[in-house]
């Protein structure tokens, strides 16, 4: 390992066909989320949501004109699911720990048999223990957990704790007819803020399709937005001034907006508060709320560094998102070099090692 380890808040497994087949309750098991080879590809088929070709899931290092829309999923990254190959590739990279999300489950938000959605999640967070079992000091695996039920959701959040899992994957958005604000979800905050466990809103996990455009660059600059109406919905209505000790992430839309954003929503905070009603439950300016309770991640992000202290320094956190196809790895050091270069020591452990360490309770 070289000299400078650091922590990557946002990685994935790529997760292999038995994790459904294998762990799921008996009673959903002929009904188990599976691989299927269909020719020279291999397709991710789930119950209720459109079959979908494994594609360029797990292509880290390798050259983008190399990337596929259909491939078989041995074509990716044996880290993505072994353990044992992951800990050679975190080494070669120089990571100490990985805070872990998956890639192919994301899709069980959009499940619409809430009973089987549930347990496709179960089976999935209970092999998500076994596979960081492997070194729980290094690999740091998140649950993932449906908000349509809070009893079902805090006997998940139980589980999790249980099963030793460090965080919780909630959809990005919340449906429309509940938002983020409705009191319906106020239990499941205060356990969250309870067991000082985070919940992280990463992209692409929305509980139905968003398709803006058919052009992928078009999508692709969109999505950001989705995670500010979130984050400002647990502003504006007040959620994050009831519960002062809930903590969210913003995962994998970067850090640069961030300075921006806050302005604004302050901005709308301080002028129009008193003519539209917006607000009305907040005590602090809403930037205040980001700064004690909101963290983002980033890749490769040298504006947001630059800009790192209206962001806030303690708030964001460096992530390789191994082995996906933005990933950074294996020049991770050397992308964190070129971004950092001329960045205080102090500020630069703190973003790429501290914030992720203390937030996840890593010795």
């Amino acid at each position: 390992m070289v000299s400078t380890a650091v922590v990557s808040a946002d990685s994935h497994v790529y997760e292999p066909g038995n994790v459904w087949t294998d762990h799921i309750d008996p009673e959903f098991r002929d009904r188990a989320p599976h691989l299927e080879r269909r020719g020279d590809k291999d397709i991710f088929l789930i119950e209720g949501i459109e079959d979908r070709s494994v594609g360029a899931q797990a292509v880290a290092g390798r050259d983008p004109r190399d990337f596929k829309k259909d491939a078989r999923h041995e074509e990716g990254l044996r880290g993505g699911w072994d353990p044992q190959a992951r800990l050679q590739d975190m080494d070669l990279d120089g990571v100490a720990a990985e805070v872990i999300y998956p890639t192919l489950a994301f899709t069980m938000f959009r499940i619409p048999d809430l009973a089987y959605r549930t347990a496709c999640m179960d089976a999935y967070n209970r092999w998500m223990a076994e596979f960081c079992s492997t070194a729980k000091d290094r690999l740091i695996g998140l649950a993932l957990i449906s908000l349509h039920d809070m009893d079902t959701a805090k006997r998940q959040l139980d589980d999790a704790l249980r099963l030793g899992l460090k965080g919780v994957c909630i959809a990005a958005m919340a449906p429309d007819d509940r938002p983020f604000f409705h009191e319906d979800y106020e239990p499941f905050w205060a356990a969250a803020q309870d067991a000082g466990i985070p919940l992280s809103l990463h992209v692409f996990t929305e509980s139905s399709v968003q398709v803006e455009s058919p052009d992928f660059m078009v999508r692709y600059s969109l999505v950001p937005s989705r995670i500010q109406k979130s984050l400002t919905t647990f502003i504006s209505y007040g959620v994050l001034e009831k519960f002062p000790g809930l903590k969210l992430i913003s995962v994998e839309v970067d850090i640069g907006w961030i300075p921006t954003y806050l302005q604004r929503i302050d901005h709308a905070f301080e002028r129009h508060r008193h003519w539209t009603g917006t607000g009305q439950r907040l005590t602090l300016k809403p930037s205040e709320y980001f700064h004690r309770q909101i963290y983002a991640t980033f890749m490769n992000d040298r504006a947001g560094v630059q800009l790192r202290h209206e962001a806030g320094v303690n708030n964001i956190m460096w992530s390789s998102d191994y082995p996906h196809a933005d990933s950074t790895w294996p020049r991770s050091q050397e992308i964190i070099d070129a971004q950092f270069h001329d960045v205080p020591e102090a500020e630069r452990r703190r973003i790429v090692h501290d914030n992720a360490s203390e937030l996840y309770g890593l010795s």
